[in-house]
């Protein structure tokens, strides 16, 4: 029997394939059907009046778990039919709702539910229109409901108001383990409001209040409430205001709590005294597994206090420095710490003006190290001097992921790299796009992907000098070349895009 329906974006161009008819005849059938376990309606253009229907037959099904009505046109009057089912059914456990027109009243009646429903576990609401109103409903739901476990209220505006409701109802909830506030119009009060529930719940294990304006004070009073917390081990804090100042907070942090695993503190203007704080925490951590600090203009002084805490610390395992302006100097700072780290595993250098001296260091430490599998270099200077790092690819056996997207490295670089791709130890993704390869290098890559044995996936983009691709025999030689490829997967991508951005 049929236990996952995905009939998500059936429509085309603005005309309705699906729409509230196609709701209503899906409705009858929840009615009767015993097997249907997931339903996928997204981008349908649904209404109020297939919602409707859908609610009915909710009312009586024992079977669905998960509904996703996403990015259609519901409004307050479909989300109160929604609650009236949610007061009824039994069985589903994740409602998707985002990106459509929910307001208040909305919101009201769906947390309304939340107080009878014993069931639901996730809620997403990401990108309606919810204020605080909304958010106390919820609030006073959570006080009550001990079943859901995940609210996703991203990119709404709740304001401080909203955020300080939600954190009191923390106090006496012992479900929810994920709350999703990015993008709330919330700052330090709102911030601060979570201080005291931190200290005392021991349920929640995600909160995200990126994309806020949040400063150093809120960061001083998350930063102390986790220093007792011994829950929470994802903290989403970037885009919002901390500065250097938060950034002392949060470097004191990591030397004492070693429950957090992910802290993403990207976009906050840290800048290189920021991730010296940020490096004296890290280098004293032994918890922490990722940590985003891109974005935050630390240059090449603060990357050699990350590069000398990377030394120290073998534990995390991602670490995002992408768009800090590190440079050459920087990147060697980097490829000291890469020989003496053995717990690295994923790297994003992206976009950080990292040129031919930089490219060479980062080169010459994977001839040594063992360890990193994934390395994000796109969007850098490097040019056509790629030879010494395509060189440390026939010697480095645990890279599995190399993004040189956005760095014009030529035909010449692409031969660089044709050159070694047969004597590949470990590599099995490349992404070469928007790197000015054009028709030559392309053809010095199909050449010896048949020779390949490593390589899974290439990633290129490239224009044919001619208008017709298949108008010149050198494109028919390519293209057939890489349609020859047995072992290779390729992917000719877009020529415009951006490729370096996380």
């Amino acid at each position: 029997s049929l236990q996952i329906l995905n009939l998500s974006k059936n429509s085309k161009d603005q005309k309705l394939l699906f729409g509230d008819e196609g709701a209503r005849h899906l409705g009858n059938v929840l009615k009767s059907n015993g097997s249907l376990l997931s339903l996928e309606m997204e981008e349908n253009f649904i209404g109020h009046a297939g919602v409707k229907a859908l609610a009915a037959g909710l009312q009586v099904n024992h079977t669905l778990t998960h509904l996703n009505l996403a990015e259609n046109l519901l409004d307050d009057a479909a989300a109160k039919y929604l609650a009236d089912a949610l007061k009824i059914n039994r069985a589903l456990e994740n409602l998707k709702m985002f990106g459509n027109r929910i307001n208040n009243l909305g919101a009201e009646a769906l947390a309304d539910a939340l107080k009878v429903n014993s069931t639901l576990k996730e809620i997403d609401l990401y990108r309606n229109e919810i204020s605080y109103l909304g958010a106390l409903g919820f609030a006073d739901a959570l006080k009550i409901n001990n079943a859901l476990q995940c609210i996703n209220l991203w990119n709404n505006n709740i304001g401080d108001k909203g955020a300080e409701c939600l954190a009191q109802a923390l106090n006496g909830n012992n479900s929810l383990m994920k709350l999703f506030l990015y993008g709330n119009s919330i700052s330090d009060a709102g911030a601060g409001a979570f201080a005291s529930p931190l200290t005392q719940n021991h349920r929640l294990i995600e909160l995200w209040l990126a994309g806020n304006s949040i400063g150093e004070k809120g960061a001083a009073q998350i930063s102390e409430a986790l220093t007792q917390n011994h829950t929470l081990k994802v903290l989403v804090i970037h885009n919002n205001k901390l500065g250097q100042g938060g950034a002392k907070y949060f470097g004191e942090l990591l030397k004492v709590n070693q429950t957090l695993v992910k802290l993403y503190i990207g976009f906050n203007n840290l800048r290189a005294v920021g991730a010296e704080y940020i490096a004296e925490g890290l280098a004293e951590n032994t918890g922490l597994i990722e940590l985003n600090i891109g974005a935050n203009q630390i240059g090449p002084v603060g990357a050699e206090y990350i590069g000398d805490a990377l030394i120290q610390n073998c534990t995390l395992s991602i670490l995002n420095l992408w768009d800090n302006g590190i440079g050459d100097s920087g990147a060697d700072c980097v490829a000291n710490a890469l020989r003496a780290n053995t717990g690295l595993r994923d790297l994003y250098l992206n976009s950080n003006d990292i040129a031919e001296m930089g490219t060479e260091a980062i080169s010459n430490a994977l001839r040594d190290n063992e360890t990193l599998t994934r390395l994000n270099f796109a969007g850098n200077n490097c040019g056509a001097c790629v030879d010494e790092l395509a060189s440390a690819l026939k010697v480095n056996a645990a890279l599995r992921d190399l993004n040189m997207s956005g760095n014009a490295i030529g035909p010449e670089g692409a031969a660089w790299f044709a050159d070694s791709l047969p004597e590949f130890k470990g590599l099995e993704k490349l992404l070469l796009c928007s790197c000015e390869i054009e028709e030559t290098g392309c053809a010095s890559l199909a050449e010896v992907l048949p020779l390949n044995s490593k390589l899974r996936e290439l990633h290129i983009s490239f224009q044919f000098e001619d208008d017709n691709e298949f108008g010149s025999n050198v494109c028919k030689e390519i293209l057939q070349g890489f349609a020859e490829t047995k072992t290779c997967r390729v992917f000719h991508e877009p020529v415009i895009g951006d490729y370096f951005r996380v």
